[in-house]
C-alpha cells in the first residue's frame, strides 16, 4: 500500500458529531488540499 493510503479508524467526540464532514476533514488532514478532500466526501471515500 502507498503511504497515506491505509484505512484509519477515528473516534468522533461528542462536540464533532454535528460538524461537517469537509471541515472535519480538513482539521484531520492538515496539508492535504481542499479538492482533495471534496472529492473523498463526493465519492464516498471516507465513509465506508
Amino acid at each position: 500500500m502507498s503511504e497515506g493510503r491505509e484505512v484509519q479508524w477515528v473516534d468522533i467526540a461528542p462536540e464533532q458529531a454535528g460538524q461537517r464532514i469537509d471541515n472535519f476533514l480538513m482539521t484531520r488532514l492538515k496539508g492535504a488540499p481542499r479538492a482533495l478532500i471534496y472529492r473523498i466526501v463526493r465519492k464516498g471515500g471516507g465513509a465506508r
